[in-house]
């Protein structure tokens, strides 16, 4: 039983490794201008570094910011803190400031961030 399930993980692996060694051969035929199209395309739903930075300077202590990034256990944690002598507050203004300032590149989605 184990063997079974250790063999279709090792299929599965492959498959995936297969998938990577593709995009990365089909990225590398691409040209400039392709590669702009094809990015635009992936990302057309890119979140805004600075609507979540300014969501978390302002309404941090509740983790709005976070959950606008899809981080929800860290939006979680930061509002469970919030009545612990406002730590929420101030880890949320500082989670916000360092959005803001380019810390924080992805989404939880892995999506860049826009802006």
């Amino acid at each position: 039983m184990q063997e079974d399930l250790m063999n279709e993980q090792e299929g599965i692996n492959k498959i995936f490794q297969q998938d990577y060694l593709n995009k990365v051969s089909l990225q590398n035929e691409m040209s400039g201008h392709e590669k702009e199209v094809l990015e635009e395309e992936v990302y057309e739903h890119q979140k805004s570094r600075l609507i979540a930075g300014l969501l978390q300077l302002f309404l941090g202590g509740f983790g709005v910011g976070r959950f606008y990034l899809g981080y929800t256990g860290v939006a979680v944690g930061q509002l469970c803190t919030l009545p612990l002598f406002g730590i929420g507050y101030i880890w949320g203004f500082i989670d916000g400031i360092l959005i803001l300032c380019g810390q924080l590149d992805l989404d939880a989605d892995g999506v860049p961030l826009k802006g």
